[in-house]
């Protein structure tokens, strides 16, 4: 295994949301099935709407990957929880290549406090470079395989307690297949809409589409569907993320630019 058998907790909670049979609730996509995983269904995935506990062997390549995608195609959206423990945590921030540099308060309709750092993929260790292939190696697991790019650029954002935070929106559409945000440090309320919640973040706030509330806390890692991807025409589900309270927060967050790496992006 690439990561090593301290690099991972046994653990991974995957939600699923799913509406009544012949209904549908504002921004509620029906089930796709366009793949069908390979890997066997776990017993208690076929409860709605919960949060599953999920056996599964050290290391990223034995995650049940079938729940995981089910989220993935249904809202967009998948919440592993407490799957990178502190040590391999650590080991992720200090890859980071560069400075810490202030992040713009204003960039298109998005509002954020903090700091970050960037690389493409080639320029950081096999630590990086071996968990980015890890998670898109777990998502193709479908039959047929799903046609999703690799990652190849990364970002370190850190969010100071009390301020750090950034505000509904759809990561730009330059970033395609799926979106991989891991919680390195501390913890924050993090919040996503269904990916068929469409229309400009204003609206969508003030109307009556409930987004799904989770706690992104060290060793969590959010799954995030990129543009174009389960289906052409599809975009990353709306999210944002509240300052933390009890001290800073630090994330890692994994991307496929179309443009290639570092070919940038529009806001």
């Amino acid at each position: 295994r690439s990561l090593g058998a301290s690099g991972f907790r046994r653990t991974v909670a995957a939600t699923r949301r799913h509406s009544a049979a012949g209904t549908r609730r504002p921004g509620q996509l029906r089930p796709r099935h366009l793949y069908r995983p390979l890997t066997s269904r776990h017993p208690g995935s076929s409860r709605i709407g919960r949060w599953y506990g999920l056996p599964v062997d050290d290391g990223l390549g034995d995650l049940d990957w079938a729940p995981i995608l089910d989220a993935l195609y249904e809202s967009g959206s998948a919440h592993l929880t407490g799957v990178i423990d502190s040590g391999l945590a650590g080991r992720l921030l200090a890859a980071r290549p560069s400075d810490w540099h202030r992040l713009p308060e204003r960039e298109g309709v998005v509002r954020q406090h903090g700091f970050g750092a960037y690389s493409t993929i080639p320029e950081v260790g096999n630590l990086v470079s071996n968990l980015a292939a890890d998670i898109i190696a777990g998502a193709r697991s479908t039959n047929p395989p799903s046609h999703l790019p690799d990652f190849n650029e990364l970002t370190w954002t850190r969010y100071p307690a009390g301020s750090g935070r950034i505000s509904a929106h759809r990561d730009p559409e330059a970033y395609v297949g799926i979106i991989a945000v891991a919680t390195l440090v501390g913890s924050a309320p993090f919040r996503v809409w269904d990916r068929g919640v469409l229309g400009h973040p204003h609206e969508v706030l003030a109307g009556r589409s409930e987004p799904q509330n989770r706690i992104a806390s060290a060793g969590d890692v959010i799954l995030l569907t990129g543009h174009g991807w389960p289906e052409v025409g599809d975009r990353c589900p709306m999210h944002e993320a509240d300052a933390p309270a009890g001290g800073e927060r630090v994330i890692m967050t994994l991307r496929a630019n179309a443009r290639g790496a570092g070919g940038g992006y529009d806001v």
